[in-house]
């Protein structure tokens, strides 16, 4: 039908499913299955920014497309830390 499957974890990251992966592992969906996955950093870790996880596809277009906002507002460094050590 050409449509894609996109999963907004902002809330569900870091709470749901046996190791807190989101909504897709509480429900038992496969992630190769979800054509985006948004996660926001700070409700579960505390954290500045978010990510997005996706196909090949997916995600250059979303380089390419937001090229002029990337590192636009860099998260300070202790936060990034953080967020790799959570």
């Amino acid at each position: 039908f050409g449509y894609r499957l996109i999963l907004d974890e902002a809330l569900s990251f870091g709470v749901l499913g046996p190791n807190g992966k989101g909504l897709h592992e509480a429900q038992g969906i496969p992630i190769s299955a979800i054509d985006a996955t948004l996660i926001d950093l700070g409700p579960a870790l505390g954290s500045v920014g978010g990510l997005c996880l996706g196909s090949v596809e997916v995600i250059e277009h979303q380089r390419l497309s937001g090229a002029g906002y990337c590192f636009s507002a860099a998260a300070p460094p202790f936060v990034s830390a953080c967020a790799l050590e959570a």
